[in-house]
């Protein structure tokens, strides 16, 4: 394939990729190859072109139109942008608002195309306008902060104390583990005692082997209401069962 054949198609899937909305589009590329402009590209395409019509059209009252701003608002309310890094979230967020300054003073940034949306250079700087002033409507965060901000809206329904905070170093858990281990072993180990875990000392099992546990336990999100069901009854026993055995299967079926 000749390479003016290779930057033909290359232009094809980047315009496809700034355009295409009806369905879902994946885009696959190096480093260095320019994702995160067609990115930038296909947020500004979306919210100056199909997504302000939408949003426009949802907020029509009859005969009446919305104003602008709040067009401009619900536009940017429906758009996230989801990146790996903090540093690509400042960045994606910057190039967004220079590009929405850019079209607002009626200029056209270099990776667009006359035909990337279907309005004219006018409709487009005012809508760009009223983006910019609504702009921190915009999500553009990582997947993680994404999804603390969704548990912290939803807390209660998730199970999560409304201030709950994540602990990235794990420091935070080790010194409550640590605190409630020796809590532990001054009840246990005293006098009178805890028999139950005398027994385990004496089977080896003792404050180095629960604390290992306890780590096993709270990194698979385990909690109390596990240990209040029987988890030897003949129901759990007969559905354990059951999924070893559908899972085998599946793996017997692989390898034939």
């Amino acid at each position: 394939m000749t390479d003016e054949r290779l930057r033909e198609r290359d232009a094809a899937a980047r315009r496809q990729a700034r355009r295409e909305f009806s369905i879902p589009v994946v885009l696959e590329a190096g480093a260095g190859t320019g994702k995160t402009a067609t990115l930038v590209a296909r947020v500004l395409c979306w919210c100056l072109g199909a997504g302000w019509e939408l949003a426009r059209e949802a907020l029509r009252q009859g005969s009446i139109e919305a104003r602008p701003d709040q067009i401009a608002g619900r536009t940017l309310d429906r758009v996230l942008a989801i990146t790996f890094t903090e540093k690509a979230t400042v960045e994606m967020a910057e190039r967004i608002a220079d590009d929405l300054s850019a079209f607002a003073r009626g200029q056209r940034p270099a990776y667009f195309e006359a035909g990337d949306f279907d309005v004219d250079p006018e409709e487009a700087s005012r809508r760009a306008r009223s983006l910019g002033l609504q702009l921190d409507r915009l999500r553009v965060s990582t997947i993680h902060g994404f999804c603390h901000r969704t548990l912290a809206t939803h807390a209660i329904r998730a199970g999560l104390h409304p201030e709950f905070r994540v602990d990235e170093s794990g420091d935070a858990t080790a010194g409550l583990m640590d605190e409630v281990l020796a809590e532990f072993v001054a009840r246990s180990y005293g006098d009178p005692g805890d028999d139950d875990a005398v027994a385990c000392l004496a089977a080896a099992i003792g404050p180095a082997e629960l604390r290992e546990a306890l780590e096993l336990l709270v990194a698979n999100g385990v909690t109390a209401e596990y240990f209040d069901r029987d988890v030897f009854s003949d129901d759990s026993v007969v559905d354990r069962a059951q999924q070893m055995k559908e899972t085998l299967l599946a793996f017997v079926a692989l390898i034939e």
